[in-house]
């Protein structure tokens, strides 16, 4: 039910979601109120005026409900490595007049993180592997900049491995592990991992532009910062960004340490900082001023000490 334009605007977003070995399904739209009570997803629900049954009684406020179903349909007949997809519409109470419906994007994961085979370990699928199906649908918006991550996310989502998605401040969707309480109400088997996006979201994205590469040499320096343990990297990449400017052209976190040397309650976040200028090359003085500027920026903001 979504007209030509969209499905072509999406048909790259299919491609990645097939590529990552994702299954498309499609759910029934009407679901049990018992259900989504279940879910904490009762709140708005629309009640049909005659429904079909007691089990099909209001229409769905989300995706998540209708993919576990058959996630849980598929564990109870052996099939341990599930991954599916869907696009469709949720379902809420308006302020005035017919209800509010939003196109969305649901996936889910569960079992192990690549097929059977001889040539690797086997390991499950995680949090991770989620991010980088997510990363992939969202490319467009993060390289411009425009999509960000904050920890945390709804009650269905583990507290400590789910995350908000927010583009320019929006937030357009959630992904992570699905709460262990809830999934031992809905008797599933191992970590389930889900993710809800708004398709608008995900469709707001703009063309990457072709720009010249610079002639002059990129210089790399890494420098290590303690910080409390509630400041997230994204705060400590935005703060060197802003005290860079444009030669810093990338950072890498490549480490966070927690342990001796590190004050209990801290980390140290190991970041590797790529300048590079396109007019001249960069001297050894310029990036120390640049590293030390980006190192008092987190002190005054954070309270970032530099750790030897």
């Amino acid at each position: 039910h979504f007209d030509a334009a969209v499905l072509a605007s999406l048909k790259g977003d299919f491609e990645r979601l097939l590529a990552a070995d994702c299954y498309e399904a499609i759910t029934y739209a009407f679901v049990s109120a018992q259900e989504l009570e279940r879910w904490g997803l009762a709140e708005g629900a629309v009640a049909l005026a005659n429904p079909l049954s007691a089990d099909l009684a209001v229409m769905r406020t989300s995706l998540l409900p209708g993919l576990i179903a058959a996630l849980r349909y598929n564990q109870n007949r052996q099939q341990t490595r599930v991954r599916l997809f869907e696009l469709g519409r949720r379902y809420q109470q308006g302020g005035e007049g017919a209800p509010v419906e939003q196109a969305m994007l649901g996936i889910v994961l569960s079992g192990s993180a690549s097929p059977e085979q001889w040539g690797a370990s086997k390991r499950a699928v995680d949090f991770y592997d989620l991010k980088g199906i997510v990363d992939a649908l969202t490319a467009g918006a993060q390289q411009a900049g425009r999509i960000r991550y904050a920890p945390g996310g709804p009650d269905r989502l583990h507290p400590g491995r789910s995350a908000t998605v927010l583009l320019e401040g929006r937030t357009i969707g959630h992904f992570g592990a699905l709460h262990p309480e809830l999934a031992a109400r809905l008797d599933l088997s191992g970590e389930v991992l889900v993710a809800e996006l708004a398709v608008d979201g995900v469709l707001d994205r703009a063309m990457p532009k072709a720009q010249d590469l610079s002639r002059f040499p990129s210089v790399r320096r890494d420098l290590a910062l303690v910080v409390r343990e509630e400041i997230v990297y994204e705060q400590l990449e935005a703060c060197a960004r802003a005290a860079a400017g444009s030669l810093l052209r990338q950072s890498v976190l490549f480490d966070v340490y927690r342990g001796p040397g590190v004050e209990s309650g801290c980390k140290s976040y190991a970041i590797g900082l790529i300048f590079q200028d396109d007019s001249r090359t960069l001297s050894d003085a310029d990036v120390d001023q640049l590293v030390a500027a980006i190192a008092a920026r987190a002190s005054s903001d954070f309270g970032a000490q530099v750790r030897s």
